[in-house]
């Protein structure tokens, strides 16, 4: 299946919506999405339909124009950790400072959802209960996900090739 055909499904299913329904919203025939199931696509499609898709189904435009350049052969897949990095070395000291609230606020509210979770034994979420995680970390609670730890711990190991003269040096400063 095809990643924005993905997509679409994904609204679909989760909202009950018709494909005919979704597709006349969404500034298209239903007879596109039919074709975009039965093969690839060779073009991306026109602006306003992928405008219409993120719309609809509430998708950021960036997500549904990334799917829609995997399908039409323009990327390979979605971004993986390596240009993650990339990208995230070329931001703005305000920038990176903005992300790192905003991660801030998500771990926030990732563990405020947990915890009202394992505080109601009867809450079920996708068919089964949350587990509750060991793993976390004694000052926070927050455990980062494998792809952060690695960002992270690359980053250490670049500061710590660079780090010791300077280091050195602040000891002797200070």
């Amino acid at each position: 299946m095809s990643e924005l055909l993905r997509l679409v499904q994904n609204h679909l299913d989760r909202w009950g919506v018709k494909k005919a329904e979704f597709a006349r919203r969404a500034g298209t025939t239903p007879q596109t999405l039919y074709t975009w199931a039965s093969r690839p696509l060779r073009q991306l499609p026109d602006k306003h339909i992928l405008d219409g898709i993120a719309r609809q189904a509430r998708y950021p435009d960036w997500l549904v124009l990334d799917a829609a350049l995997i399908d039409a052969g323009y990327r390979s897949s979605y971004p993986e950790v390596a240009e993650i990095r990339q990208r995230l070395r070329m931001l703005t000291p305000d920038d990176c400072r903005e992300i790192a609230r905003e991660a801030g606020d998500l771990a926030d509210y990732a563990e405020l959802r947990q915890q009202r979770t394992l505080s109601d034994p009867d809450h079920v979420a996708g068919g089964a209960t949350l587990p509750h995680t060991q793993a976390r970390t004694a000052d926070s609670g927050y455990q980062p996900s494998p792809w952060i730890e690695d960002l992270l711990d690359n980053g250490r190991k670049a500061r710590q090739a660079i780090a010791p003269e300077s280091e050195g040096e602040h000891a002797r400063e200070g």
